[in-house]
């Protein structure tokens, strides 16, 4: 199971983050660790990835005003693309 998580605590670095947050005592859970800046640039670069997550997940925590940007953000890139089953098309 792939899990994001978005935290000003990794470096921009994604694999640099992934060996931050991975435990090889559950090696089911897969996480894609990126910090603030990175998610809202590839949020902003309309990453089919990043979208899916925040369509299909669950957002566990998390401050306010950046949960608040990250809607606003989704909103107005998610008008870009459009998404037949699990395939995302662009507009």
């Amino acid at each position: 199971m792939d899990v994001l998580v978005v935290s000003d605590a990794f470096p921009k670095d994604p694999r640099e983050g992934f060996a931050m947050a991975f435990d090889p005592n559950d090696p089911k859970v897969m996480p894609v660790a990126m910090n603030t800046e990175v998610f809202l640039k590839k949020l902003r670069e309309g990453s089919t990835f990043v979208l899916e997550a925040i369509e299909d997940g669950k957002i566990l925590c998390g401050d306010g005003h950046f949960i608040e940007e990250v809607r606003e953000t989704f909103s107005q890139v998610r008008k870009r693309f459009k998404r037949v089953g699990k395939v995302w098309k662009w507009d």
